[in-house]
Protein backbone atom coordinates (compact mmCIF):
# COMPACT_ATOMS: atom_id res chain seq x y z
CA UNK A 1 0.00 0.00 0.00
CA UNK A 2 1.15 3.29 -0.83
CA UNK A 3 1.27 6.66 1.40
CA UNK A 4 -1.70 9.14 0.49
CA UNK A 5 -1.30 12.56 0.70
CA UNK A 6 -4.31 14.42 1.66
CA UNK A 7 -5.64 16.40 -1.27
CA UNK A 8 -5.89 19.77 1.15
CA UNK A 9 -1.68 19.33 1.34
CA UNK A 10 -1.19 18.92 -2.47
CA UNK A 11 1.09 21.97 -3.90
CA UNK A 12 -0.48 22.97 -7.09
CA UNK A 13 2.43 21.95 -9.38
CA UNK A 14 1.55 18.58 -7.49
CA UNK A 15 -2.16 18.71 -8.84
CA UNK A 16 -0.91 19.88 -11.57
CA UNK A 17 1.23 17.04 -12.58
CA UNK A 18 -2.17 14.80 -11.16
CA UNK A 19 -4.40 16.54 -14.01
CA UNK A 20 -1.55 16.01 -16.46
CA UNK A 21 -1.25 12.22 -15.70
CA UNK A 22 -5.20 12.15 -15.28
CA UNK A 23 -5.10 13.44 -19.09
CA UNK A 24 -2.49 11.29 -20.17
CA UNK A 25 -4.49 8.05 -19.27
CA UNK A 26 -7.46 9.56 -20.65
CA UNK A 27 -5.32 9.57 -24.03
CA UNK A 28 -4.16 6.22 -23.60
CA UNK A 29 -7.72 4.87 -22.75
CA UNK A 30 -9.05 6.42 -26.06
CA UNK A 31 -5.85 4.88 -28.08
CA UNK A 32 -6.72 1.39 -26.56
CA UNK A 33 -10.28 1.70 -27.41
CA UNK A 34 -9.21 3.07 -31.18
CA UNK A 35 -7.39 -0.47 -31.29
CA UNK A 36 -9.94 -2.03 -30.32
CA UNK A 37 -12.17 -0.69 -32.19
CA UNK A 38 -9.92 -1.29 -35.21
CA UNK A 39 -9.15 -5.14 -34.32
CA UNK A 40 -13.11 -5.56 -34.67
CA UNK A 41 -13.58 -3.95 -37.46
CA UNK A 42 -10.93 -6.10 -39.01
CA UNK A 43 -12.25 -9.15 -37.09
CA UNK A 44 -16.15 -8.66 -38.96
CA UNK A 45 -14.21 -7.91 -42.35
CA UNK A 46 -12.65 -11.32 -42.23
CA UNK A 47 -15.67 -13.07 -40.87
CA UNK A 48 -17.63 -11.56 -43.91
CA UNK A 49 -15.30 -12.20 -46.47
CA UNK A 50 -15.37 -15.99 -45.15
CA UNK A 51 -18.90 -15.65 -45.28
CA UNK A 52 -19.25 -14.37 -48.80
CA UNK A 53 -16.76 -16.70 -50.19
CA UNK A 54 -18.55 -19.94 -48.29
CA UNK A 55 -22.05 -18.98 -50.22
CA UNK A 56 -20.25 -19.03 -53.15
CA UNK A 57 -18.40 -21.91 -53.03
CA UNK A 58 -21.95 -23.63 -52.28
CA UNK A 59 -23.38 -21.86 -54.97
CA UNK A 60 -20.76 -23.13 -57.56
CA UNK A 61 -21.39 -26.52 -55.87
CA UNK A 62 -25.00 -26.22 -56.45
CA UNK A 63 -24.74 -25.29 -60.31
CA UNK A 64 -22.04 -28.46 -60.22
CA UNK A 65 -24.80 -31.02 -58.80
CA UNK A 66 -27.55 -29.07 -61.20
CA UNK A 67 -25.15 -29.62 -64.09
CA UNK A 68 -24.96 -33.31 -62.83
CA UNK A 69 -28.42 -33.95 -62.78
CA UNK A 70 -29.11 -32.73 -66.52
CA UNK A 71 -26.10 -35.25 -67.70
CA UNK A 72 -27.86 -38.12 -65.56
CA UNK A 73 -30.88 -36.75 -67.83
CA UNK A 74 -28.75 -36.90 -70.75
CA UNK A 75 -28.10 -40.41 -70.05
CA UNK A 76 -31.33 -41.75 -69.24
CA UNK A 77 -32.47 -40.01 -72.73
CA UNK A 78 -29.59 -42.11 -74.39
CA UNK A 79 -30.13 -45.18 -72.54
CA UNK A 80 -33.96 -44.91 -73.73
CA UNK A 81 -32.54 -44.14 -77.87
CA UNK A 82 -30.76 -47.41 -77.22
CA UNK A 83 -33.72 -49.41 -76.04
CA UNK A 84 -35.50 -48.02 -78.96
CA UNK A 85 -32.95 -49.09 -81.63
CA UNK A 86 -32.51 -52.62 -80.18
CA UNK A 87 -36.62 -52.48 -79.97
CA UNK A 88 -36.32 -51.43 -83.95
CA UNK A 89 -33.50 -54.43 -84.45
CA UNK A 90 -35.95 -56.49 -82.84
CA UNK A 91 -38.95 -55.40 -85.35
CA UNK A 92 -36.47 -55.71 -88.51
CA UNK A 93 -35.54 -59.31 -87.29
CA UNK A 94 -38.96 -60.25 -87.31
CA UNK A 95 -39.32 -59.03 -90.39
CA UNK A 96 -36.57 -60.62 -92.18
CA UNK A 97 -38.34 -63.65 -93.68
CA UNK A 98 -40.08 -61.45 -96.07
CA UNK A 99 -38.00 -58.27 -96.44
CA UNK A 100 -34.20 -59.65 -96.58
CA UNK A 101 -32.72 -56.47 -98.45
CA UNK A 102 -34.69 -54.23 -96.39
CA UNK A 103 -33.69 -56.64 -93.27
CA UNK A 104 -29.78 -56.00 -94.33
CA UNK A 105 -30.00 -52.66 -94.86
CA UNK A 106 -32.13 -51.61 -91.77
CA UNK A 107 -29.68 -54.04 -89.43
CA UNK A 108 -26.72 -51.73 -90.63
CA UNK A 109 -28.72 -48.47 -89.59
CA UNK A 110 -29.53 -50.30 -86.39
CA UNK A 111 -26.09 -50.73 -85.58
CA UNK A 112 -24.74 -47.46 -86.57
CA UNK A 113 -27.38 -45.82 -84.06
CA UNK A 114 -26.19 -48.02 -81.42
CA UNK A 115 -22.71 -47.28 -82.17
CA UNK A 116 -23.14 -43.96 -82.14
CA UNK A 117 -25.24 -44.47 -78.63
CA UNK A 118 -22.63 -46.18 -76.96
CA UNK A 119 -20.38 -43.11 -77.98
CA UNK A 120 -22.71 -41.00 -76.49
CA UNK A 121 -22.89 -42.91 -73.40
CA UNK A 122 -18.59 -42.76 -72.95
CA UNK A 123 -18.97 -39.40 -73.56
CA UNK A 124 -21.03 -38.71 -70.72
CA UNK A 125 -19.53 -41.40 -68.17
CA UNK A 126 -16.24 -39.31 -68.57
CA UNK A 127 -18.32 -35.74 -68.48
CA UNK A 128 -19.98 -37.51 -65.48
CA UNK A 129 -16.52 -38.86 -63.87
CA UNK A 130 -14.72 -35.47 -64.16
CA UNK A 131 -17.47 -33.69 -62.30
CA UNK A 132 -17.67 -35.61 -59.33
CA UNK A 133 -14.04 -34.67 -59.32
CA UNK A 134 -14.35 -31.47 -59.32
CA UNK A 135 -17.05 -31.49 -57.17
CA UNK A 136 -15.24 -33.26 -54.47
CA UNK A 137 -12.56 -31.03 -55.11
CA UNK A 138 -14.85 -27.85 -54.59
CA UNK A 139 -15.94 -29.41 -51.17
CA UNK A 140 -12.48 -30.33 -50.07
CA UNK A 141 -11.87 -27.02 -50.70
CA UNK A 142 -14.55 -25.17 -48.76
CA UNK A 143 -14.30 -27.17 -45.60
CA UNK A 144 -10.37 -26.28 -45.81
CA UNK A 145 -11.83 -22.47 -45.79
CA UNK A 146 -14.38 -22.80 -43.13
CA UNK A 147 -11.70 -24.84 -41.02
CA UNK A 148 -8.98 -21.69 -41.74
CA UNK A 149 -11.31 -18.92 -40.09
CA UNK A 150 -12.83 -20.92 -37.62
CA UNK A 151 -9.28 -21.41 -36.38
CA UNK A 152 -8.58 -17.60 -36.36
CA UNK A 153 -11.91 -17.05 -34.97
CA UNK A 154 -10.66 -18.87 -32.05
CA UNK A 155 -6.95 -17.95 -31.98
CA UNK A 156 -8.49 -14.58 -31.24
CA UNK A 157 -10.84 -15.50 -28.95
CA UNK A 158 -8.17 -17.23 -26.96
CA UNK A 159 -5.80 -14.23 -27.11
CA UNK A 160 -8.27 -11.80 -25.73
CA UNK A 161 -9.28 -14.68 -22.78
CA UNK A 162 -5.43 -14.33 -22.15
CA UNK A 163 -5.89 -10.62 -21.92
CA UNK A 164 -8.83 -10.76 -19.26
CA UNK A 165 -6.58 -13.47 -17.31
CA UNK A 166 -4.34 -10.57 -17.07
CA UNK A 167 -6.16 -8.01 -15.86
CA UNK A 168 -7.95 -9.27 -12.95
CA UNK A 169 -8.93 -7.62 -9.85
CA UNK A 170 -5.51 -7.39 -7.44
CA UNK A 171 -6.04 -9.16 -4.58
CA UNK A 172 -4.17 -7.12 -2.12
CA UNK A 173 -6.62 -4.06 -3.29
CA UNK A 174 -9.42 -5.39 -5.51
CA UNK A 175 -10.69 -1.61 -6.39
CA UNK A 176 -6.79 -1.78 -8.72
CA UNK A 177 -5.84 -3.70 -11.39
CA UNK A 178 -3.34 -6.64 -10.82
CA UNK A 179 -0.94 -6.42 -13.78
CA UNK A 180 -1.53 -2.14 -14.79
CA UNK A 181 0.55 0.46 -12.90
CA UNK A 182 1.06 4.06 -13.70
CA UNK A 183 4.27 6.20 -14.44
CA UNK A 184 5.40 6.13 -10.54
CA UNK A 185 4.56 2.26 -10.01
CA UNK A 186 0.51 2.94 -8.71
CA UNK A 187 -1.55 0.23 -9.60
CA UNK A 188 -4.65 1.55 -11.98
CA UNK A 189 -8.26 1.49 -10.94
CA UNK A 190 -10.03 -1.36 -12.37
CA UNK A 191 -11.43 -1.87 -14.51
CA UNK A 192 -8.10 -0.27 -15.91
CA UNK A 193 -7.77 0.86 -19.85
CA UNK A 194 -7.32 -2.35 -21.14
CA UNK A 195 -10.12 -4.22 -19.47
CA UNK A 196 -12.83 -0.90 -20.74
CA UNK A 197 -10.77 -1.58 -24.04
CA UNK A 198 -12.12 -4.72 -24.34
CA UNK A 199 -15.81 -4.05 -22.67
CA UNK A 200 -16.64 -0.31 -22.85
CA UNK A 201 -19.36 -0.54 -20.55
CA UNK A 202 -17.10 -1.21 -17.54
CA UNK A 203 -16.15 2.09 -15.41
CA UNK A 204 -13.34 2.49 -13.09
CA UNK A 205 -14.20 1.65 -9.42
CA UNK A 206 -14.84 5.44 -7.76
CA UNK A 207 -14.78 4.07 -3.90
CA UNK A 208 -11.09 4.55 -2.08
CA UNK A 209 -9.51 1.18 -1.36
CA UNK A 210 -8.54 0.81 2.89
Amino acid sequence: MTDRIPLGDLTNDQLDALYTERDVLRSDCQKWADLVTAAEKVRQTHAADADRYEAQLRERIAELEQHANELSSMRNAANERADKAEQEVTEMAAAAAHLTTLMGKRAEQAEARVTELEAEQKKADAINAQLDAKTDQKISDADAVIQYFRARAEQAEAAIERVRELHQRWDADPASCAHCVDGYGTPLRYPCPTVRALDPQQQPTTEVSK
